[in-house]
């Protein structure tokens, strides 16, 4: 039996140099009852065979699709059952390819029952390469009001903006389904794991928890029919992969999975090697436990009958330099890549959030009070740079009674700036590079405006305002600033409003008055928006106008003469123009150690 396995493994391997040295045989060809020989590898790189029973077959599985029964046979087979990470595994009659293992029927099976993708539908993928060029792929068009919000701090970065998304694309029906990939996470704190694996059930993927392996570099196999084969989303410190099985291999290129990854047409996703620790048997569902190997080249095509990929040339990913730097000094770094695949922009800043929360976890090794001072940038492709410094003391209230820790509070406004650019409805922006750093202060540098007052009660343009505010952080006195605001010689109007207060009430603030300015109409306005954010340890002043002005889209067109400004206003019924009845004539920006929450407002009158 050995030897006839090791002569079958090598009739398959030779056919890989051309198509037609593999024969296939067609859904017509079969008959239930043919006993049919499947690959795949259950532990290690070992390509092991075992028995199949063709059972039936389903006519329009899918429309116009077909699907093969089978049963399984084999004591390992039988014994793990339907198993996430054999998506792919092909299946032989007399040497000729049937197709792909892709499709489980029902969770505690107690007869091992799979589906087939026949190798027919797979080979289409081939033709659908040939025209990539010609189609786009998946674009989430994620509604991108609330990701705006968060990312310029009018509301916090809760974790349902980042994983309603992922959940709704991911659902699957009851029922038929196809067999799950072990999605793996390598290197993630349990925290951030268990903050997300709710989106990842009763889904097509199977959420799994790994570490790195023993030694510096995973080997894998090479990418055979039967072999394990790795969709990468993530590699380097951290790593995010899908493990399937290799179906099909014509010289460089290679089919897989039997099944879509995320059904999203032509990407350019890293394909690598992977190894097979152990294969996990379940009454519920059976995976294969793996680890990553090298990246040797780059998925293309991501269909309903499978994913098809090229050995050789690889996908540019996205670099991330992180650096955490403790109270004491000590720097902790982490390097990683994400993957630049712009059907993904629905998962990226997900996956990227989780990363930065891990590494803050592992490199303070504690959960008690801090204050994380960031810095860093985002790169994009055009050569626009996008600032992320910030300044985080946490404990920030949300919904339900909770609040958010700095780690969670920088990660989620610096994932939502990434989503809002990644998912931006007017052009493509790939990333360039990403670099963050977290400075960590000992204690919550947060506090509260108490009260604001002026040194009068009238002014005259030109004046020089006393602004006196008293501010009482967390667990101290009180202190009372006084800062020094000049009123414009050309103001004109007879009224002045002060408005004072910390960054994020100021951002929900300015949302009520100019909510125009926050729905951005094309790329530049929406980076012009992102980049004026302003940071959690300023204290604002601005002085502000009764107006006549309107919003065209988001551009302010204040002060308008009477003339004109009834024109204007005739429009805002018909929703491109609203009507702005404040004007900002001067706001000033005072450096704090502290976060400050609270606004308040003074009104002064013209000096008679």
């Amino acid at each position: 039996m050995r030897k006839i396995f090791h002569c079958f493994i090598a009739t398959v391997i030779f056919s890989i140099s051309v198509v037609s040295a593999q024969e296939i045989m067609t859904v017509d060809a079969c008959r239930p009852g043919m006993m049919a020989k499947a690959l795949t590898v259950f532990s290690g790189n070992e390509i092991e065979e075992f028995d199949v029973e063709i059972v039936d077959f389903y006519r329009n599985f899918f429309p116009g699709r077909s699907a093969i029964l089978i049963r399984l046979h084999g004591e390992k087979a039988t014994f793990a059952g339907p198993t996430s990470g054999m998506s792919g595994s092909p299946v032989y009659y007399q040497g000729k390819l049937l197709g792909a293992i892709a499709y489980s029927f029902s969770n505690f099976v107690k007869d091992p029952l799979m589906g087939v993708t026949p190798i027919s539908e797979m080979l289409e993928i081939f033709d659908w390469q040939k025209v990539r060029d010609k189609e786009s792929a998946y674009s989430a068009h994620l509604p991108t009001e609330n990701i705006i919000a968060a990312a310029v701090g009018i509301e916090p970065p809760v974790w349902e903006i980042f994983t309603d998304p992922v959940r709704s694309r991911l659902a699957t029906t009851k029922g038929v389904q196809q067999l799950g990939l072990p999605l793996q996470f390598s290197g993630f704190s349990a925290s951030s794991l268990e903050l997300v694996e709710a989106s990842f059930r009763n889904t097509s993927m199977h959420f799994t928890r790994g570490g790195a392996a023993g030694s510096a570099q995973v080997v894998g196999g090479e990418l055979l029919p039967g072999s394990a084969i790795a969709a990468v989303l993530m590699s380097g410190d951290y790593s995010i992969a899908a493990t399937g099985t290799v179906t099909y291999r014509d010289g460089n290129r290679v089919l897989g999975f039997g099944h879509p990854f995320f059904d999203n047409g032509p990407i350019e996703l890293p394909m690598a090697q992977a190894r097979i620790m152990a294969t996990m048997a379940s009454m519920q569902h059976s995976s294969k436990m793996s680890l990553t190997g090298k990246i040797v080249g780059t998925l293309y095509q991501d269909r309903k009958t499978g994913i098809m990929g090229e050995i050789g040339p690889m996908p540019e990913m996205v670099p991330v330099r992180m650096k955490y730097i403790s109270e004491t000094g000590k720097e902790t770094k982490f390097n990683f890549a994400l993957a630049q695949e712009q059907s993904l922009s629905f998962l990226s800043p997900l996956i990227l959030r989780m990363a930065l929360i891990s590494g803050i976890e592992s490199a303070r090794l504690a959960s008690g009070y801090n204050t994380l001072d960031v810095s860093g940038e985002v790169k994009l492709k055009d050569g626009k740079i996008l600032s992320l410094n910030n300044f985080y003391p946490g404990f920030q209230p949300v919904s339900g009674f909770s609040f958010l820790n700095p780690t969670l509070h920088s990660t989620g406004q610096i994932a939502a700036s990434l989503s809002s650019i990644a998912n931006n409805g007017f052009s493509a922006k790939p990333f360039a590079s990403i670099e963050v750093n977290f400075r960590s202060l000992a204690g919550r540098k947060s506090a509260t405006l108490e009260k604001i007052w002026v040194d009068r009660t009238t002014f005259t343009p030109g004046d020089t305002l006393a602004i006196y505010f008293r501010i009482k952080p967390y667990q101290k006195k009180s202190f009372v600033q006084v800062e020094k605001v000049a009123i414009p010689y050309a103001y004109t109007s007879r009224r002045l409003t002060i408005l004072a207060g910390g960054a994020s009430s100021f951002a929900r603030t300015e949302k009520r008055n100019f909510p125009a300015k926050f729905k951005p109409q094309n790329f530049n306005q929406l980076f012009k928006l992102l980049q004026e954010t302003r940071k959690n340890n300023q204290f604002c002043v601005q002085l502000i106008s009764m107006d006549n002005g309107v919003f065209v889209g988001s551009r302010e067109m204040p002060n308008l003469p009477p003339s004109v400004y009834p024109v204007f206003k005739s429009q805002a019924a018909k929703g491109d123009v609203t009507q702005s009845r404040f004007r900002i004539i001067k706001e000033l920006q005072f450096p704090q150690k502290y976060m400050v929450e609270g606004i308040q407002q003074l009104r002064l009158d013209l000096e008679n």
